[in-house]
């Protein structure tokens, strides 16, 4: 992973995890290297929620694995800078879209293994999940 990318997928990781604490709920980052996902949300009835966050510095297409985890507990969270990242008065887009949706909004590569969409493509697809952070309330 490139400086920039890694820099970039950290601090959404980050943001997202400012935004759930703003929100009132208690998100646990997750590290190793056979995790479920990028954050984990414990719930009241000993359930969990975990959350996939993927970060990019441009509109840019949105990658996810080609193999990509369809759960009822499950999160993708896409965090875009719009090409200003160093603008801390730009507040990123962020779509918040259950796993079990992805198909809707992604298609398959398998040449390359990845799965992913052109991002105007993504969005207008996707206004439904735009901010919804209420899902993890």
């Amino acid at each position: 992973m490139s400086k920039d990318r890694e820099k970039t997928h950290l601090t959404a990781k980050f943001y997202v995890m400012s935004m759930l604490h703003r929100k009132g709920v208690n998100p646990f980052l997750i590290t190793g290297n056979k995790k479920v996902g990028d954050i984990i949300i414990a719930q009241n009835d000993d359930t969990y929620l975990t959350i996939d966050v993927k970060g990019a510095l441009r509109p840019l297409m949105p990658l996810i694995k080609y193999e990509y985890r369809k759960s009822d507990t499950h999160y993708y969270v896409f965090v875009c800078y719009m090409g200003k990242f160093g603008d801390m008065s730009v507040t990123p887009e962020v779509y918040i879209v259950p796993s079990k949706d992805i198909g809707t909004l992604v298609k398959k590569n398998p040449e390359k293994r990845i799965a992913g969409i052109a991002y105007k493509k993504f969005k207008e697809r996707a206004q439904k999940y735009k901010d919804r952070w209420d899902v993890f309330v």
